[in-house]
């Protein structure tokens, strides 16, 4: 489950990361990169909210879940 844990955190980062710069290079505009990037963040964090009320725990198979 540690393993898990520390994939999601560094799975999340490189999505993050990746849509940053996509943006950042299609649009060329950071008030672009903010408008996508703040309702990924709230989708994750939300997610992830909902998945510890419900009691679903991270897994390998929730982890592409997460992602998207």
């Amino acid at each position: 489950n540690i393993v898990v844990a520390e994939a999601n955190h560094k799975m999340l980062l490189y999505v993050y990361a990746s849509v940053i710069v996509l943006c950042a290079v299609a649009f060329r505009s950071w008030r672009a990169v903010i408008v996508a990037v703040l309702p990924l963040l709230l989708t994750s964090v939300l997610a992830e909210a909902l998945m510890v009320k419900l009691g679903i725990g991270v897994k390998v198979a929730t982890l592409p879940v997460v992602a998207l």
